[in-house]
C-alpha cells in the first residue's frame, strides 16, 4: 500500500471521527435545551397542576367506595330547669300504712313524692357510626368523570410537550443555521478582501482596469449585508434560546 493511499485513509478516518464528534456534541447541546425547556415552561408546570389535582380528586372520589367510621358523643349537665312531678308518696302512702296496720309491724316503710328532671344530670352519650355506600350511582359515575378528566388533561400535557419541543428544535436549527451563515460569509468576506486588495494592486500598476475592483467591492457589500442579517438572526435565536454569544 503505498504511502499517498495510507495517508488519505487515514484522512478519511480522522474526519469521520470529528464529524461524529461535532453531530455528537450539537445533539447534546439540544438535548439540554429540550430538558431545560420541559423542565422550566410555566404554561407546562401549570397544565401539570392541573393534572395533579384531577389525580386528587379521583383519590377523593374513591375514598367515597370504602365505609367511613365516626365516633359521636355528648354530655349533659342538668342544673335546675322544669321537672316532672310524680306523686308516689301520695299514692301508695294510705295503702303501705294499712298494710302496716294489718300486720303489724312497719315492713312497708313511708314514701316521698318524687321529683323528677326532664334533663337527665351528668349523663354521657358517645357512640361509632358506621357508614358504607352499598348502592349509590352518584358516586360510581363521579368516579368516571374523574377518570376521564384524568385523561384528557394527559393528552393537553402531551400534546403541549410535543409542540413545545417541536419549537424549540425549530429554534435550535434556525439558530444553528445562522450561526453556519455567520461564518460562511465571515470566510468569504475575508476572501473579498483579498481580492481588492489585489484588484487594487493591480490597477495602481496599470495591469487591470477599474471594473474587477469595482465588482469586487460590490460583491463586498453584499457580503456584508447578509452577514449582518446572518448576526440579527442569531441575536434573535440567542434571545429565545438562551446560546452563549
Amino acid at each position: 500500500m503505498s504511502t499517498s493511499i495510507i495517508k488519505t485513509t487515514m484522512f478519511i478516518i480522522v474526519l469521520a471521527f470529528s464529524g461524529y464528534g461535532t453531530i455528537y456534541g450539537q445533539q447534546k447541546k439540544l438535548d439540554d435545551y429540550l430538558h431545560q425547556a420541559l423542565a422550566s415552561n410555566e404554561g407546562l408546570q401549570q397544565k401539570q397542576f392541573q393534572l395533579d389535582k384531577a389525580l386528587y380528586s379521583l383519590k377523593e372520589a374513591k375514598v367515597l367506595f370504602m365505609p367511613s367510621v365516626s365516633l359521636m358523643g355528648s354530655y349533659l349537665k342538668d342544673a335546675g330547669g322544669r321537672t316532672i312531678e310524680f306523686p308516689v308518696g301520695d299514692l301508695l302512702n294510705p295503702v303501705y300504712s294499712t298494710l302496716n296496720q294489718l300486720t303489724s309491724s312497719n315492713n312497708f316503710p313511708k314514701l316521698q313524692n318524687v321529683s323528677i328532671p326532664l334533663n337527665p344530670d351528668n349523663f354521657y352519650d358517645a357512640k361509632f357510626r358506621t357508614v358504607l355506600p352499598i348502592i349509590n350511582a352518584e358516586i360510581w359515575y363521579n368516579q368516571k368523570i374523574k377518570n376521564q378528566m384524568i385523561n384528557i388533561q394527559q393528552a393537553t400535557i402531551n400534546v403541549y410537550k410535543r409542540q413545545l419541543v417541536k419549537d424549540v428544535k425549530g429554534a435550535y436549527y434556525h439558530c444553528y443555521q445562522a450561526g453556519k451563515e455567520i461564518e460562511i460569509y465571515q470566510n468569504a468576506l475575508k476572501l473579498v478582501n483579498e481580492n481588492i486588495r489585489v484588484n487594487e494592486s493591480l490597477y495602481r500598476n496599470g495591469v487591470k482596469n477599474s471594473t474587477s475592483l469595482t465588482r469586487a467591492q460590490a460583491e463586498k457589500q453584499k457580503i456584508e449585508t447578509a452577514l449582518t442579517n446572518a448576526t440579527n438572526n442569531r441575536k434573535k435565536c440567542t434571545h429565545v434560546l438562551q446560546f452563549p454569544t
